[in-house]
């Protein structure tokens, strides 16, 4: 395979180009790696080339939750159990249409549950009043907590092992590591099960990254040795969340990607990684705060305090759910239906994710006609109105922007640091096996094989396993969302 890369931007200034090319023979060419699985781009060299791939440090990357219909994500708790109910009430020859039926899920045929391996009734011979699995909080998009119906019924790829290593203890990054990056972060986090486009909406591939491998916390997804290794560089101990933090700190940052955009045209991040002790230190502090926002107070939260109040407030609250939403940079006001969010910067309305663009996103996701596409009249069934934990989850996500922005001259600071010095490199590293980039337990059920309804281990028998708790008791006030907060 050999590449030539055009100089122009624009497609104008590409077709230009292309136009002026001369014949085959002269043009540079470079030697692209043949490898079966290689990137159609050359190989990048120099210092970046002896840095570790974070995929070498984090074996185990998996594929986000898949539901291949929109309507079980929803704003909402109560949204879900509405667009459930109509589900399970309409006529039989509606149900097919409502579910959005495909290959791998249909409402006539049984299938395995997300909480037990036990097979589920069929959605069709569900009777009114009867739950879902679960509904549960939901990774949908960086920065958004969306509701999900964590059913085998409704999810046409599951992705088991995210579901049996989801507790407590859990992390996930994304990032893209099969397509170039954009600008913005290179790295984002979530507590909850991800979608498979949960980095930035689109062009997902195997893009989450668990910190543990199991549900317990014990057995962290890092290439065994590579902690013993550190603890005797740095002469302290090295914990699984230091180290996530640690890289947190360097890769979850605009500069990153656009100091290194030409080396990231090959996808896959490599990670700095410092022999330094007291930068590495430095590294784990910053990165836990970032987590700890990002996480929004989920993870990382010794000694800290939330919400990490900013400066944007609501003026008034939208009197009913939101037809759309704009902004008016000069004023600063987000406008939210006929609601006012004041003193909202445009760097946070506008900060992004390689192409994606949080704030944006999030509002869309929550008015009446959403924005994106949609599976099934059920989509339709929206909130009826604007409630005070919609409210609240606004600041908190405006808050959040703000406090990562005003962190990133620290960050800034200490790549330029890291940079400076000493730094590992991969062959200075353990490497992981083959089987430590398998996924715990294996791919079982990814689709989940079908049975017809009246075959063997049918029934309703499932035994179900309670689901982790994660939400804290601020998710269940609303108290003071709408007061004008310093």
């Amino acid at each position: 395979v050999f590449y030539h890369r055009l100089a122009a931007t624009t497609r104008e200034e590409k077709l230009k180009e292309l136009d002026e090319l001369p014949p085959l023979k002269d043009i540079p060419f470079q030697e692209a790696p043949g490898d079966w699985q290689a990137p159609f781009v050359p190989e990048v060299g120099g210092v970046w080339a002896r840095w570790p791939k974070l995929m070498d440090l984090f074996p185990w990357q998996h594929s986000g939750v898949e539901f291949k219909r929109t309507w079980p994500i929803g704003p909402t708790k109560q949204v879900l159990e509405e667009r459930w109910a109509m589900l399970l009430e309409a006529p039989p020859e509606e149900k097919p249409r409502l579910f959005r039926e495909e290959r791998d899920r249909k409402v006539s045929r049984e299938y395995r549950g997300i909480w037990s391996p036990a097979r589920l009734p069929s959605l069709e011979s569900l009777t009114s009043g009867e739950p879902p699995e679960a509904i549960v909080r939901y990774g949908y998009r960086s920065f958004d907590r969306a509701w999900a119906i964590a059913d085998g019924r409704v999810c046409s790829y599951p992705r088991p092992p995210l579901w049996q290593t989801w507790s407590e203890r859990q992390v996930y990054l994304t990032s893209l590591l099969t397509v170039p990056l954009g600008r913005g972060p290179a790295l984002v986090a979530t507590v909850y099960v991800p979608d498979r486009h949960h980095f930035r909406g689109s062009f997902g591939g195997k893009d989450v990254i668990p910190l543990f491998r199991d549900r317990e916390g014990l057995e962290p997804n890092l290439t065994r040795g590579l902690l013993k290794l550190l603890e005797e560089a740095y002469g302290f101990p090295v914990s699984p969340d230091g180290f996530a933090a640690y890289v947190y700190a360097l890769l979850a940052y605009p500069a990153y990607t656009e100091r290194f955009a030409e080396e990231l045209r090959v996808p896959g991040p490599r990670v700095p990684l410092t022999k330094d002790p007291s930068l590495f230190r430095e590294g784990v502090e910053l990165g836990a705060h970032l987590l700890w926002l990002h996480t929004y107070g989920e993870r990382y939260a010794e000694g800290r305090s939330w919400p990490p109040k900013g400066r944007a407030r609501w003026a008034k609250p939208p009197s009913a759910y939101p037809e759309g939403h704009s902004y008016d940079p000069e004023k600063r006001i987000l406008l939210v239906g006929d609601g006012e969010v004041e003193d909202v910067a445009p760097e946070v309305y506008g900060f992004e994710v390689s192409g994606f663009f949080p704030v944006k996103s999030w509002l869309g996701f929550r008015q009446k006609n959403r924005r994106g596409r949609k599976s099934s009249p059920l989509d339709g069934i929206v909130p009826s109105k604007w409630t005070p934990d919609l409210g609240r989850e606004l600041l908190e996500l405006l808050w959040v922007l703000e406090k990562t922005l005003e962190i990133y001259p620290e960050q800034e600071e200490l790549l330029q640091k890291v940079l400076e010095g000493p730094l590992f490199t991969a062959d200075e590293l353990p490497t992981p096996t083959p089987e430590q980039r398998e996924p715990p337990g294996g791919e079982e059920g990814e689709p989940q094989e079908a049975k017809a309804v009246g075959e063997e281990e049918g029934g309703n028998g499932a035994k179900r396993v309670a689901q982790p708790t994660l939400l804290s008791l601020r998710e269940a006030s609303g108290d003071g969302v709408y007061g004008n907060q310093p």
